[in-house]
C-alpha cells in the first residue's frame, strides 16, 4: 500500500468520524457503528480493521462504544475526595468514641459499681 493511498484513507476515516459524531452523515444512517464509519469513509470494514485499527479504536472510544481511556486527573480528584471522606469519617468515629467514653465515665461516677452481691444460697460452711 502506498503512503499516499494510506494518507488519503486516514483523512477519509477522520472526516467520516467527524461527520458521524457531529450527526451529519452523508452516506449512512448516522448510527455510531464501524459499519457506518466504513460507509462514510468509502472503505470496507475489513480494510478499516486490518489497516487502520488505531482509527477504529479512536472512533469507538469517541462514540462511547469502545474502551475508555482513563482521565488521570479525574481519577486523582476522585482519589483525593475519597481520602478526604475517609479522614472525615475517622474524625467522626473518634469524636463518637470520646462521647461514649465520657458518658461511661459520668455514669460510673454517678452509679459506682455495687459491691458483690451475696449469694442467697448458703455455702457449705454455713450449712454445718
Amino acid at each position: 500500500m502506498s503512503s499516499i493511498n494510506s494518507t488519503d484513507e486516514r483523512k477519509r476515516i477522520h472526516d467520516a468520524t467527524q461527520k458521524l459524531l457531529a450527526g451529519t452523515p452523508q452516506r449512512s444512517n448516522g448510527k455510531l457503528t464501524v459499519s457506518n464509519l466504513a460507509i462514510e469513509a468509502r472503505l470496507s470494514r475489513q480494510r478499516l480493521y486490518e489497516h487502520h485499527p488505531d482509527l477504529v479504536s479512536t472512533f469507538k472510544t469517541r462514540a462511547g462504544t469502545g474502551p475508555l481511556t482513563p482521565d488521570i486527573e479525574a481519577m486523582r480528584r476522585q482519589l483525593d475526595d475519597a481520602r478526604d471522606r475517609i479522614r472525615e469519617l475517622e474524625t467522626r468515629e473518634t469524636e463518637r468514641l470520646d462521647q461514649i467514653k465520657a458518658a461511661l465515665c459520668s455514669h460510673h461516677r454517678t452509679h459506682p459499681p455495687s459491691t458483690r452481691r451475696q449469694s442467697r444460697r448458703p455455702t457449705s460452711q454455713q450449712m454445718k
